[in-house]
């Protein structure tokens, strides 16, 4: 029997991740402070990847703050985290940024949720 087709890498990631096109904003310190903006391609809540032609070296620091549009009548919001760089350039992924951060916990109210009764 013959196989069509073989996984060309074995994934490892344990989060799933979300392809997802969002603007975002990184800021970094190198006795300086830098700006630079780029599009998310994929997030998940353990980082994300940045498309964006910036280099910046290994294990950086980096304030991460992901655009949310605004979604009806609900207002767009920036999530924002702190993380490192993981891994830069991939030609097979596009020029960019892994970024390791924690998105896991939502810093604003659902605005679903019913206020506590006192």
């Amino acid at each position: 029997m013959r196989q069509l087709a073989t996984p060309a890498t074995h994934e490892k990631r344990v989060v799933p991740r979300y392809r997802l096109n969002l603007p975002i904003l990184l800021r970094w310190h190198n006795g300086e402070t830098y700006t630079c903006g780029g599009f998310t391609r994929d997030v998940s809540t353990k980082g994300v990847f940045v498309l964006c032609s910036e280099k910046l070296p290994l294990n950086t620091t980096v304030e991460i703050e992901i655009l949310l549009p605004t979604s009806g009548k609900i207002p767009g919001r920036a999530l924002k985290s702190t993380g490192r760089v993981v891994r830069t350039y991939d030609e097979n992924e596009g020029e960019g940024i892994a970024l390791e951060g924690h998105f896991g916990q939502s810093e604003f109210p659902d605005p679903r949720a019913r206020p506590a009764v006192q």
